[in-house]
């Protein structure tokens, strides 16, 4: 398996990523989860790898905006997933009194 160190920088709103050991791999997103999945596509892309070993090198001070979404799915997805409601909590249902 091919092991990638990945440096993250923030600048003008924008996530910038690229890999210590190639500096061809690059790429920028808008948010943490969406930049993760844009430099798995540049190696698979420009190398072939596909699943390649990432190691996040992450500033201390990097901004995090939890606010944001990327709108791309960053889980599987079963097929019934697709089709059905988000599932959202509900509150614990209140027990009869003995």
């Amino acid at each position: 398996m091919s092991v990638y160190h990945i440096r993250f920088t923030f600048e003008d709103d924008w996530y910038f990523i690229q890999a210590v050991e190639d500096e061809n791999i690059f790429s920028q997103a808008r948010t943490l989860d969406e930049a993760v999945l844009m430099i798995r596509d540049v190696l698979e892309l420009m190398k072939g790898v596909k699943d390649a070993e990432l190691r996040l090198i992450i500033p201390h001070d990097l901004p995090v905006d939890d606010m944001r979404q990327s709108g791309r799915i960053t889980h599987p997805v079963d097929a019934e997933d697709d089709v059905l409601p988000p599932k959202t909590l509900q509150p614990p249902k209140k027990r009869a009194a003995s």
